[in-house]
């Protein structure tokens, strides 16, 4: 059986196989960490809980995973004060098309689906002059290897 956590590695996956979205995101998508060399704008990935589907006769094959997806950027428009937020939620919104919904194999590992679940208030990091948009999403990942 395959590990829970490789259900971030396959949302990646995903967003990364999508040529279009991956031109605005010029700085990636990672997972867990923020990259050393902070290249805007750019995701990170990260899991905040795992829970199994319970089962009768042994360990669960099927995960509930809570992804929580970010976007970062910078204002890029000086004379448009809300440019930074307006890219930042355009880039999520191509990523909730990529995703949400999604039903099928990523490298030969079934995602029975991804929903959207969740948009978390954090629209500016004033410490680091950054703007955010959060939003969380629920996988179900079957664990047996296809």
């Amino acid at each position: 059986m395959i590990s829970a956590a490789t259900g971030l590695m396959l949302f990646r996956t995903l967003v990364r196989n999508n040529s279009a979205v991956m031109a605005k995101l010029t700085g990636g998508i990672h997972i867990a960490r923020i990259p050393q060399a902070e290249v805007f704008p750019y995701a990170l990935i990260d899991m905040i809980t795992v829970q199994p589907t319970d089962t009768k006769d042994g360990v669960s094959c099927m995960d509930l995973l809570s992804i929580q997806l970010d976007i970062y950027t910078r204002q890029q428009d000086i004379a448009d004060s809300s440019s930074g937020y307006r890219i930042a939620a355009e880039i999520e919104q191509d990523i909730r098309d990529i995703v949400d919904g999604f039903m099928g194999d990523v490298n030969e590992i079934n995602i029975d689906e991804i929903r959207w679940v969740t948009q978390n208030p954090a629209p500016y990091e004033e410490d680091r002059d950054v703007y955010r948009v959060s939003v969380d999403y629920l996988m179900r990942l079957n664990r047996i290897a296809a």
